[in-house]
């Protein structure tokens, strides 16, 4: 989930604490130090939502696409297991394992994961919704994990 964060000077305190209970609820608009001014932007292209080319579907399918001719010869390090069925802790051991080969793999989805992500961000910082942005808050809840963490460093350098 991409997210358009616009600072807006002094903070929403007041308003916040009226339209709320406790700091703010999901998907609230106004926080103690700023505005959000879109949470994405339905763009369509050829394959669909813009924005879904940047989900953990799409990294999901990005290694499915990968592992496939691996599949086909009968290499694939990550086993027979459907990638949408694969668990944070199976990624997770796959880069940190012994074996090269998935840990090599899982690098591949995640670095093309990167360009996506890249992608879609600047499409977005190219509408006219999205012009002023400020900051751009990533979400999703997959940080938890050796596999998130490497995903969060995909943020640092499509912030480069």
């Amino acid at each position: 989930m991409l997210v358009n964060v616009a600072r807006r000077g002094k903070p929403y305190m007041a308003e916040v604490a009226s339209a709320t209970h406790g700091i703010a609820q999901h998907g609230a608009t106004r926080l103690p130090s700023v505005e959000v001014d879109s949470f994405n932007i339905e763009i369509k292209d050829e394959e669909g939502f813009l924005g879904d080319r940047a989900s953990k579907r799409a990294f999901r399918k990005i290694l499915e696409t990968l592992r496939k001719p691996l599949r086909n010869s009968g290499d694939d390090p990550l086993g027979e297991t459907d990638s949408e069925q694969l668990t944070k802790g199976i990624l997770d051991e796959a880069l940190i394992g012994e074996d090269v080969g998935a840990a090599a793999l899982v690098h591949g989805a995640i670095e093309e994961f990167a360009q996506e992500l890249v992608y879609v961000t600047r499409r977005f910082l190219k509408s006219k919704a999205w012009s002023d942005t400020e900051r751009i808050v990533v979400g999703g809840g997959f940080r938890q994990s050796r596999v998130g963490n490497c995903i969060g460093s995909v943020v640092g350098r499509a912030a480069v």
